[in-house]
């Protein structure tokens, strides 16, 4: 496999943009997708015990936290911004660190914030393209996420 820093550039901003795609739209088998086998938690935490689920486990966990509306969607916006990836010497794996901002939009509210963070995506590439291996998360801030999260008490201090 001959390596194309452009190509890889472009396919990894296309996978690390594709959780909020799903989530945003009510893509629960996305997000599951998305998250499938991934090892996933905060900076602190050793690799070895971050969280790893099924797709199956992972939307199921999404659908359980996550507020979606009778219109199946739920009214929140990720924007994913400053993509920085840095590539390993051979070209097959990649560290991709992203910030991103939760808008929220409902019509009865204000748009508002409610909260903004950090990825850090560890990459490996296969024959078939990209694919995420591990995900750690920070929040920076944290708003009124009362109408986005079920239980958002349990974001507080994270």
């Amino acid at each position: 496999m001959t390596f194309d820093r452009a190509l890889a550039t472009e396919e990894i901003r296309h996978v690390v943009l594709a959780y909020p795609e799903a989530s945003d739209t009510g893509d629960l088998p996305g997000v599951g997708r998305f998250m499938d086998g991934v090892r996933f938690g905060p900076p602190e935490v050793p690799e070895e015990e971050l969280t790893v689920r099924t797709a199956e486990e992972a939307a199921a966990s999404y659908k359980g936290a996550v507020i979606y509306y009778g219109d199946g969607l739920s009214h929140a916006k990720h924007l994913i911004t400053n993509i920085d990836i840095e590539f390993s010497a051979d070209g097959n794996a990649a560290v991709a660190t992203s910030a991103y901002v939760v808008v929220q939009a409902r019509p009865e509210l204000p748009l508002q914030f409610i909260c903004t963070g950090g990825y850090q995506d560890s990459l490996e590439r296969r024959d078939d393209g990209w694919t995420l291996r591990t995900r750690r998360e920070w929040m920076d801030l944290k708003g009124d996420m009362s109408f986005h999260v079920f239980a958002p008490e349990r974001f507080h201090g994270r």
